[in-house]
């Protein structure tokens, strides 16, 4: 027996009782899933022990590969698929890669980051022995990420209808919370778009461990194009919300130049008077007439009502 430090959990599905954990694992078997940490020395020499081709196992423990579906022949398949990152410190939309191999049948799943999907499974094989066969353990993977992947998008959901409601009081965070949620969207649908063709083409060439849940994959996948489908609509209407708010601020600048330039519109007659009458030079009217200020303050008052009236008169408001 050896603690091999890159195979996180072991598990014996045996047909007709509760799978087993086996613990420590001494040598590659049939009927097992193996759950192994893809970063660690001595995955790659192990998976080749156990007879996989050098070129698959390097697309395996590569760092980055997008979802895909891969028959390897001989009723053996490599299915790519990425999650929701739940961990501390990570953004949920950097979406971490689970690698699921189905090879002499057994399954073996390789992550780097941890996976609370993993997890849950882990957990409910351990109190409810369920699943307990491969094939729903296979199912039971697509359905925790799907279920992630659905929180977050109505999480999105609630957030864009939070600020179409106050589209016409929008502040700086609410724009900032819109660029973070439109930035999401992207990133989700980047890594979701190729997993609703990998899930496609798994439910196209059906593996024969598979035999019995083609229901359950066809509402696996179609549930993935939901999701797609609604990170689209997502888009579109973030799209509209931006256009609007361009569409608001502008408006609200042209107005205040507007009222800038009428202001400027009424006071350019009087500054013109005021800057005459200004002139230190002899024979200025009033200059020796000690009631010419009052009277010209009033002659200002009836100048900027009558080009306050002439404005109005010519609908510049």
């Amino acid at each position: 027996m050896r603690d091999d430090p890159f195979i996180l959990d072991a598990w014996h599905f045996i047909p007709g009782s509760k799978p087993v954990n086996l613990g420590h694992v001494d040598s590659f078997e049939e009927h097992c899933w193996y759950h192994c940490r893809r970063d660690k020395e001595g995955l790659a020499a192990w998976l080749g022990d156990i007879g996989i081709k050098e070129s698959l196992i390097e697309l395996m423990v590569a760092d980055d590969t997008r979802s895909h579906y891969q028959d390897l022949g001989n009723n053996n398949f490599l299915l790519v698929l990425r999650g929701i990152n739940q961990n501390e410190g990570d953004e949920p939309d950097d979406m971490i890669s689970l690698r699921i191999v189905y090879y002499k049948n057994s399954i073996i799943s390789l992550r780097r980051k941890p996976f609370n999907g993993i997890s849950h499974i882990q957990k409910q094989i351990n109190d409810t022995g369920e699943p307990d066969t491969l094939a729903e353990l296979l199912i039971a993977f697509i359905e925790e990420i799907n279920f992630r992947i659905n929180a977050v998008i109505d999480e999105i959901d609630n957030g864009i209808d939070d600020i179409e409601e106050n589209i016409d009081h929008l502040s700086r965070n609410h724009q900032r919370k819109l660029t973070m949620l439109h930035r999401s969207l992207l990133k989700i649908s980047r890594y979701l778009k190729p997993q609703t063709i990998a899930l496609q083409n798994l439910y196209d060439t059906l593996p024969a461990m598979l035999n019995g849940h083609a229901q359950d994959i066809f509402n696996l996948k179609e549930q993935t194009f939901r999701f797609m489908e609604n990170i689209e609509a997502n888009l579109l209407q973030v799209s509209m919300l931006r256009n609007d708010l361009q569409q608001s601020v502008a408006e609200r600048m042209n107005r205040n130049s507007y009222y800038l330039s009428l202001t400027a519109g009424i006071f350019l007659p009087l500054s013109f008077f005021t800057g005459l009458f200004g002139i230190n030079i002899g024979g200025l009217p009033g200059v020796n007439e000690p009631h010419a200020f009052i009277w010209f303050c009033i002659a200002m008052l009836v100048i900027g009502l009558v080009v306050f009236l002439l404005l109005r008169r010519l609908r510049f408001w």
